[in-house]
């Protein structure tokens, strides 16, 4: 990834990583890429290559259950 815990925390605090996300929020039509929610939505990294310069194709739009799914991760 390149950086930091703390500097991948602190990105994604930033203003520059919000307004990414908001308009990849706004691009998926605000619904999750994989399901269609409209809820809990999450901008997931496909890949950390251009963390902070990411293109679109970095990004996924995902709901939260979506996203704990991509990670493994069970409700």
């Amino acid at each position: 990834m390149g950086l930091s815990p703390k500097s991948y925390h602190e990105y994604i605090q930033s203003v520059q990583w919000k307004q990414r996300a908001a308009a990849m929020v706004a691009r998926a039509g605000f619904r999750c890429e994989r399901c269609g929610s409209p809820r809990d939505l999450n901008v997931h990294h496909k890949t950390y290559a251009r963390l902070g310069n990411e293109q679109a194709d970095d990004l996924a739009v995902l709901c939260r259950a979506c996203h704990q799914k991509e990670h493994g991760i069970r409700e």
